[in-house]
């Protein structure tokens, strides 16, 4: 897991020096590092055995969890180009209802008790704000990915391309983490996080291949002497 970890760091960092100052660079490379702290807390899930650093450890991984979503939402609405733009009182009940996801994570007795005992750590969360949680999870995904779809509909060339990849290397590990980190959790264990994680290294060699590899590849083929 840690070696995944630093993959997504790796993504982070490739992706913001890509263009340091465009919203879709700066958000994406936001949602890795995301990524790469809910990574770190299932971690502290696994190997932790003080009861008070478990409950931290699963709490953290609801409020990364939560960060993931909210962030690649935002990176959807601004890749490429805005096909519409969000109001204030849209982007309000975004903020507030993220907010209190958080802060029904962060907060001990909600999501989880304040102490897991070790035999727990895979079977702690509330059922009740387990699918609030995962209520809120489908609800940003379909709207992220709705927001893609419209885009990609409207694209072509290049943009359209970069859009499919994008749709690709994500639907896996947005899917998986809605099944084995969310609903199995909410009503069996989440012994089955880790299936998320290295559907992760998936989206890590994609994107690095098909968006930055084979883009380096062509620019350096392009710039040979004929």
């Amino acid at each position: 897991m840690g070696i995944v970890a630093l993959m997504c760091l790796a993504l982070a960092y490739r992706t913001w020096i890509g263009n340091t100052t465009h919203p879709s660079n700066i958000f994406y490379a936001i949602v890795s590092l995301m990524i790469m702290f809910w990574i770190f807390s299932l971690i502290g899930i696994r190997l932790a055995m003080d009861p008070v650093l478990i409950s931290l450890s699963i709490r953290m991984s609801g409020i990364f969890g939560a960060l993931i979503v909210f962030f690649f939402y935002i990176f959807t609405y601004h890749f490429a180009f805005k096909r519409f733009y969000l109001t204030k009182k849209q982007y309000a009940l975004l903020f507030a209802t993220t907010a209190l996801i958080i802060l029904i994570s962060i907060t001990p007795g909600y999501l989880v008790p304040g102490r897991v005992l070790p035999e727990n750590r895979f079977d702690s969360e509330s059922p009740l704000w387990g699918i609030v949680f995962t209520i809120y999870y489908i609800v940003i995904v379909f709207l992220a990915f709705r927001n893609l779809w419209t885009k990609y509909r409207n694209m072509d060339g290049i943009w359209r391309s970069r859009l499919r990849q994008i749709m690709i290397a994500t639907s896996a590990p947005l899917l998986t983490g809605g099944i084995f980190g969310l609903i199995l959790p909410t009503f069996s264990t989440a012994e089955f996080e880790w299936i998320t994680v290295f559907c992760l290294v998936f989206m890590v060699v994609y994107i690095w291949y098909q968006i930055f590899w084979k883009t380096s590849q062509g620019v350096k083929k392009a710039q040979r002497p004929r």
